[in-house]
């Protein structure tokens, strides 16, 4: 019994939240976006702080509100905004960061750390690069009758889904630096005119951007190079003076490596390419696709294709960026080879070259 009455006991003087964090109280961040402030090594945070205004049950009017502040490292700017602000900061409902081209080039996972270490910070956030400053970005506040927040984050996440563009997150952005086998490539994004839109990845080269970015088309094939799911990737391709389109279905990549005396010589990269075509071009609109015409658009456009992905691959060496991740096949599968490479310095002038081929899906009459 008196173990009982004890046990009560503990029960009402234990229970209850003491350690509560009301939601009303808190300012909830939706995006995050870093840049620096001129050519000092201060930082700029800018903080998308979503709410919902005129709320009533079932709904109310989306509103966000941008707080910008500075300081010596990311974790000073969040405590001068913290002094500054009615409620405490939450990052756990962040979906994205956006990085200046100019923060991304010091040295961003470092400062990043900090986002790490916070409990309750979501570590599968989408991270991007975008080409201006963050702060005239989220200073639009709404685009097409969004938020500019949830603009931001659906236009990003339309663009993975239709594997268009990298997909990377906060924890792999933070660790990635730490890979000695492979390097990262995330998302761009800029202003043309006044729409925002993807244009291609920035490149990154042991968690600092390099400065060297690919193009929208030259990234896709990066992606299916890298062994990356392209299904449903569409690729613009240009010969002879006419525009052709290719959805595609299904890619397989393989790597072959030839050595001689553990010395590697060449790594070639097969890609093979299943897909259907779209657009035919304008010399052949309402024409019967035959057999044979359909051979010879597969090897020509084979060819243009390998023609990008050389270009991709070569774009890739000058960053010395290594998104495809040679490197870790070359030292799970080629140790001998791997231990006679300084690989940092070898692989911007390595003999890479892709062999890419084409099947063509449809035929009949392209409309």
């Amino acid at each position: 019994m008196k173990q009982l009455v004890c046990s009560i006991f503990i029960l009402l003087i234990m229970s209850g939240c003491w350690d509560q964090n009301r939601i009303k109280d808190l300012e909830l961040v939706d995006v995050v976006g870093l840049d620096t402030v001129g050519k000092s090594n201060l930082t700029k945070m800018n903080l998308a702080i979503s709410s919902l205004n005129e709320a009533h049950q079932g709904g109310g009017k989306p509103g966000m509100e941008l707080i910008t502040a500075q300081g010596g490292s990311v974790g000073d700017a969040i405590e001068n905004i913290d002094y500054r602000t009615a409620g405490g900061l939450s990052f756990n409902q962040s979906r994205l960061y956006i990085l200046s081209k100019s923060f991304a080039a010091k040295e961003p996972t470092e400062d990043m750390e900090i986002f790490g270490r916070v409990a309750s910070c979501p570590l599968t956030s989408s991270v991007v690069v975008y080409d201006g400053e963050v702060t005239d970005l989220l200073a639009m506040k709404k685009k097409e009758g969004k938020t500019i927040a949830n603009y931001l984050v659906v236009l990003l996440r339309h663009a993975e889904s239709l594997h268009n563009t990298p997909k990377e997150t906060l924890l792999r952005f933070i660790v990635g630096k730490a890979d000695p086998y492979g390097d990262l490539a995330l998302p761009l994004i800029k202003m043309n005119g006044d729409n925002i839109q993807l244009s291609g990845a920035a490149l990154f080269r042991e968690g600092k951007y390099s400065g060297i970015d690919l193009s929208p088309n030259l990234t896709k094939l990066s992606m299916l190079l890298k062994g990356e799911n392209g299904t449903g990737v569409s690729l613009i391709i240009e010969s002879g003076g006419d525009t052709y389109e290719l959805w595609v279905k299904k890619a397989s990549k393989d790597l072959h490596v030839k050595s001689s005396d553990n010395k590697v010589n060449d790594i070639i990269l097969p890609l093979h390419i299943q897909a259907v075509l779209t657009d035919a071009g304008k010399n052949n609109k309402a024409k019967a696709l035959s057999q044979s015409k359909i051979d010879d658009l597969e090897r020509m456009l084979s060819e243009e294709i390998n023609k990008q992905a050389l270009q991709a691959i070569k774009t890739l060496q000058k960053a010395n960026c290594d998104y495809l991740e040679l490197a870790r096949e070359i030292h799970a599968f080629h140790y001998k080879e791997w231990k006679q490479m300084n690989w940092r310095e070898d692989y911007p002038e390595m003999n890479i070259r892709p062999e890419v081929k084409l099947q063509i899906l449809n035929s009949g009459v392209m409309l």
